[in-house]
């Protein structure tokens, strides 16, 4: 199975929102405001590294992430919404402040971490469970981005196993030591639904 899906409405935030369509509060506060006040109390206070959460939706494009013949690279960029938008402006302000302030930043794009049972239905429909990353893979994935050494700055993707068929985890691999350990719907903290 791929992330390719064309109508696919994705899981509903905690933060900003994905599936917004206009720039309202719930995405200028915590992905705007809050990441400029973030990356510049690091300034501020000489943090040596800073990790970025970022999204697999920065490269979603409507189509799904990975175009039909390579998995999605830390390179590309296609959002589809406001939310992934803010995801880039986030990968680029780390860039920003890598190059100007010389803060190490890692941006790590993570695939969908499924939080409750009806996003665990909503990933059946969508069948999209290359796109996934458990809660201990992308813990292991976050971890290893604060330990990792010799990065100005740089971009990762974080999914869990068969998520190399739709992004390019080369990258994770080299610079993380990460290796994805479990396989949806390894790592749910709740029993899958039914259906």
């Amino acid at each position: 199975m791929s992330c390719v899906s064309p109508n696919a409405q994705l899981a509903p935030p905690s933060a900003g929102q994905p599936d917004s369509a206009t720039v309202g509060p719930f995405l200028v506060g915590p992905n705007v405001v809050g990441l400029y006040n973030v990356m510049d109390a690091a300034r501020e206070q000489a943090v040596k590294r800073v990790v970025l959460a970022s999204s697999m939706l920065v490269v979603w494009g409507g189509r799904g992430p990975a175009s039909p013949d390579r998995p999605a690279g830390v390179g590309d960029r296609r959002p589809n919404n406001h939310y992934a938008l803010t995801k880039v402006w986030a990968e680029q302000m780390g860039e920003l402040y890598a190059r100007r302030f010389g803060i190490s930043v890692l941006a790590v794009r993570l695939g969908w971490m499924v939080r409750n049972p009806d996003e665990a239905r909503h990933m059946i429909e969508l069948g999209i469970f290359d796109c996934y990353v458990s809660r201990a893979d992308g813990a292991r994935a976050l971890a290893a981005a604060v330990e990792a050494e010799g990065i100005a700055f740089e971009i990762v993707y974080a999914a869990s196993r068969g998520g190399e068929r739709v992004f390019d985890m080369e990258p994770a691999r080299r610079l993380l030591g990460f290796e994805a350990q479990q396989r949806w719907p390894e790592g749910l903290p709740f029993p899958l639904p039914d259906g």
